[in-house]
């Protein structure tokens, strides 16, 4: 009987130790929304000679909403002796401030490029119909506005409202 036991024991061990791990983007459960891919992304850049502003970067369909979970924001400067720093504004199509994130670069030649990630398990919830626009607002500047890019990837999941 003793020996018995050492094999079920052991087996169960074997067991334990070849389980696989999932390994998710979104919380498991019923909050994440069923269907094709809950999963969302995109990616730009915002080039400030033409524009501070991007609008519908990235949108909650109808009857789901988007939780964003991660953020990530650089700036990009056209001259190495370029700095600023200001703010990035997540503005929802329906007036709301989703989010406002600080970001600036100094000199390059000093300090090198810059980029920030912002993410959370709780993420930046966006209702269901919303689209999201990007708005960079310049708060201190070394060159013109004209000679920085801002460049963004965001994602996250879809999810039951």
């Amino acid at each position: 009987m003793f020996k018995r036991t050492r094999h079920v024991i052991r087996g169960g061990l074997v067991l334990v130790c070849t389980m696989p791990t999932l390994a998710l983007a979104y919380p498991p459960g019923s909050t994440v929304s069923t269907g094709s891919n809950p999963i969302r992304s995109t990616a730009g850049v915002i080039d400030m000679a033409s524009t501070y502003t991007a609008d519908g970067v990235i949108a909650a369909p109808s009857g789901q909403d988007l939780v964003l979970t991660d953020i990530i924001l650089g700036v990009s400067p056209e001259d190495n002796a370029c700095y600023c720093s200001g703010q990035v504004r997540l503005e929802g199509s329906d007036g709301e401030l989703y989010g406002s994130y600080a970001i600036g670069i100094s000199h390059t030649s000093n300090h090198g490029p810059s980029s920030r990630q912002y993410s959370g398990p709780s993420g930046v919830r966006i209702p269901a119909g919303i689209s999201i626009s990007l708005q960079m607002v310049l708060e201190a500047r070394s060159c013109g506005s004209d000679r920085y890019d801002l460049l963004y990837t965001l994602s996250g999941y879809l999810a039951k409202p």
